[in-house]
């Protein structure tokens, strides 16, 4: 079974590579409609009216059954995404460490130079933003650096960094740092909390600990104790919400209005805690994670081992959740038996219903409330939010079955 999975997860890697080979970095996105704005100003009165609720859950539904239709007619254009960037060339260090190709090490330099070039403005540090507007909170403008995008961006110059042991790749690191340092911090009592951007204080725990874990991971790189424990005190925030039964509600309590957990940003706690504890050796990461691993495991997934949206929900299957979880089982795999076996279970899934005959990974599959529940498939492809993610899944999955089958 490894083996006949690892060749069928080469051809699919393979098939993706050649997709984004041949059609290039411009994508689409699904939220470059989401900030035409008529769309944002309609997002901000269904918060507050039941009518304009309920157009915006019409139009979101239509954006999904006729992706590219409403993109001609609102003329969306294509863009390069910095997010899509990092992730790739995450996906070819990889296949880096597996193969030890070196074809691609032109493709992954010359990305991290790219995502330099298209970096966002700051007073202090490199930081990331999206390429466009977007209603959370508030209205974040396009371009605003936010910490998720800046860590997601400096995980893959970490990558590089280890990989090659260029020291241009490390500074970089060091400068991200010191930007994720300017973001507004909650201090409760000894912990810190994170906020997503400069413009706002919010409490968001996979946010957090992304933060929490590239300050550890600097900070002992650099020697720089300051870093290293406020990084620390901010893992512990995190820590201190979890539940008894092992998750983490998306928001910390002082934001949460109501329960709110989903499978990919379960995933991204997952992946952080497990760093943490490498970085650190702290048994209290370890066990937050085997509680949280859990808790995942047993309530995230069908009886077939897809991945549902939420414990309570399973539609929508995003491609976002899929991605997330091959990657996230593919590192745990060191510690949880039968990880990798779950894993098979969603790849194969993945590949049969979301990967398209040109390479692509579809953006998932969807229950309609306009047409009396039935469920449809969001066929266009994005590269922030489908190709990249899975890519450095699928390659980070290869890796570890790679390391049986050897």
């Amino acid at each position: 079974m490894s083996t006949s999975i690892v060749n069928s997860l080469t051809i699919n890697i393979k098939n993706l590579e050649d997709y984004v080979e041949q059609v290039g970095l411009l994508s689409y996105d699904p939220y470059d409609i989401l900030s035409i704005p008529f769309v944002l100003k309609i997002t901000e009165l269904s918060k507050r009216n039941f009518i304009y609720k309920s157009v915006h859950g019409v139009l979101a539904e239509l954006f999904l059954i006729f992706p590219l239709f409403f993109r001609k007619i609102f003329k969306v254009e294509k863009r390069v995404y910095p997010q899509s960037l990092a992730l790739l060339a995450s996906g070819y260090i990889n296949n880096r460490k597996t193969t030890g190709n070196t074809t691609a090490d032109k493709k992954i330099h010359m990305s991290l130079t790219q995502l330099l070039d298209l970096k966002s403005t700051v007073k202090k540090g490199i930081a990331w933003g999206c390429p466009f507007d977007w209603q959370s909170q508030i209205l974040i403008p396009k371009h605003t650096p936010n910490g998720v995008s800046t860590t997601l961006i400096g995980e893959t110059f970490w990558k590089a960094y280890v990989e090659f042991g260029h020291v241009e790749y490390r500074d970089v690191c060091v400068q991200i740092a010191k930007f994720l340092l300017t973001l507004p911090k909650d201090h409760i009592g000894e912990t810190i909390c994170f906020s997503y951007t400069a413009l706002y204080v919010n409490h968001v725990h996979n946010l957090n600990l992304f933060i929490a874990e590239y300050l550890i991971k600097v900070g002992l790189e650099i020697d720089d104790s300051e870093m290293y424990q406020i990084g620390m005190k901010a893992a512990d925030y995190t820590l201190s919400d979890q539940s008894e039964e092992g998750f983490f509600e998306y928001y910390g309590i002082e934001d949460r209005k109501s329960s709110m957990i989903d499978h990919y940003h379960t995933c991204f706690v997952l992946r952080m805690l497990r760093s943490i504890f490498i970085l650190t050796n702290d048994i209290k990461f370890k066990n937050a994670l085997d509680k949280c691993y859990s808790h995942y495991i047993n309530n995230l997934f069908t009886q077939d081992y897809i991945p549902k949206f939420k414990p309570d929900r399973t539609y929508r299957i995003d491609v976002h959740s899929c991605a997330e979880s091959i990657h996230t089982l593919a590192l745990l795999s060191e510690y949880y038996e039968g990880a990798l076996d779950i894993a098979d279970k969603v790849y194969l899934f993945s590949v049969n219903e979301l990967q398209d005959k040109k390479g692509y990974f579809y953006h998932g599959i969807f229950k309609s409330k306009l047409l009396m529940g039935l469920t449809f498939k969001s066929k266009i492809s994005y590269h922030r939010w489908a190709n990249g993610w899975m890519l450095q899944a699928l390659t980070s999955y290869r890796n570890a079955r790679e390391s049986i089958v050897g």
